[in-house]
């Protein structure tokens, strides 16, 4: 999933070559509609919509519901790209580490923690409805995930889309290590400033050889499997947005290459999503319509409550799926109204989390990161 990124906040920082401040609205907008496409697949999992599914023309269905899984690859190289722009040019040291570590918890984890007895209680609640063992995770599951370990544990899911965490958090660790490790050699002499490109070399090289197996290629659980995917989304931003020179657009290119003659031959729906979305970030920096979609204010709402969608929708559509199809029926008709009473239910509920959640959440880390930045310089209080 994703990072929840601030587009309607001014991000500083563009290319040298425009000298432009932009908004990332392009970003929420297709935050928001990979979460909504991870929804469609979850409500046809759930065989609940059958007769419509079965009258769309196979590609239609296929795009809309089956691939739909596709959209946490969309969710990875959109956290490349907003990685690499939130840690570009910056100094990192041990205080800006931490002060970042700090704001990524912050952003991420109180929602997610918290929906964790959210899907519980959903499980429990359908059990109990259906005269079933209540499917309560032992302690260790629970600690497992409250620290993101479960895929690398190899423990039970206590829902189905927090695999994914995994992994980001992953992403995050090793991407800021490395641009500590960069910072700290540029500080050295001439001979660790030359072997600090090092670093992005074995980020290239590890990015092209993820890009050349499938998505479990090395145990499960560990970062290369899905690596490529957030390496693009960052050379994206390199090559696109910085215009850094050949190099990152010459690997993105290689890497898209590479996943794309791959997809065939992989079990999941990934890598196509994949770099057709880092493909078309870079096209959309170098074009400058990262801004893109603003006027859409209901897009741009999406993308915000992205995040809590993602972490809810599945306890909603388990706990609503038998009233649904009890009210509605069975036919295309009525599976087109159950398709609709689902998105509305999930968005219903995603904004309620949002607001009771992650909207206080950010905010402290807001405030937290402004606060930090102003730790060195004494400021007046307003």
């Amino acid at each position: 999933m994703a990072p929840p990124f601030d587009a309607g906040v001014q991000q500083a920082g563009a290319p040298a070559a425009s000298g432009q401040v932009t908004r990332f609205d392009l970003l929420q907008v297709l935050r928001g509609l990979a979460a909504l496409w991870v929804v469609l697949f979850h409500a046809w999992t759930l065989q609940s919509i059958r007769t419509l599914y079965a009258a769309l023309p196979a590609p239609v269905r296929e795009i809309l519901f089956d691939d739909g899984r596709g959209g946490v690859a969309v969710f990875f190289v959109l956290s490349g790209f907003v990685i690499a722009h939130s840690l570009w040019g910056k100094q990192v040291d041990g205080r800006y580490a931490g002060t970042f570590a700090i704001r990524r918890s912050l952003r991420l984890d109180p929602a997610y923690w918290l929906s964790i007895p959210v899907a519980v209680a959903a499980a429990a609640a359908v059990a109990m409805v259906h005269r079933e063992p209540l499917p309560l995770p032992t302690p260790g599951t629970v600690i497992g995930h409250l620290f993101y370990l479960q895929e690398l544990l190899g423990l039970p899911q206590i829902q189905i889309v927090y695999w994914t965490l995994t992994y980001e958090v992953q992403f995050y660790i090793l991407t800021l290590l490395g641009a500590w490790a960069w910072c700290r050699a540029q500080a050295g002499g001439p001979a660790v400033r030359r072997a600090a490109w090092l670093l992005p070399a074995a980020f290239i090289l590890a990015a092209i050889a993820s890009s050349l197996g499938d998505q479990h290629w090395v145990p499960r659980g560990i970062f290369l499997n899905f690596w490529f995917a957030f390496a693009a989304g960052a050379l994206a931003y390199a090559a696109g947005w910085r215009r850094t020179g050949a190099v990152p657009a010459v690997a993105l290119a290689v890497i898209a290459a590479i996943a794309l003659w791959r997809a065939p031959q992989t079990q999941e729906v990934f890598n196509t999503p994949a770099m057709l979305t880092a493909i078309g970030l870079y096209g959309a920096s170098r074009a400058g319509w990262l801004g893109a979609g603003g006027r859409q204010r209901w897009l741009i709402g999406l993308g915000a409550i992205s995040y809590s969608l993602y972490l809810v929708h599945f306890p909603i559509l388990v706990l609503s799926g038998s009233i649904v199809r009890r009210v509605f029926g069975d036919g295309v008709i009525a599976d087109s109204g159950k398709v609709l009473a689902y998105l509305a239910l999930c968005i219903g509920g995603a904004i309620l989390f949002w607001l009771a959640i992650e909207a206080p959440t950010h905010r402290l880390a807001q405030r937290y990161g402004r606060g930090r930045a102003r730790a060195p310089a004494a400021v007046p209080a307003e």
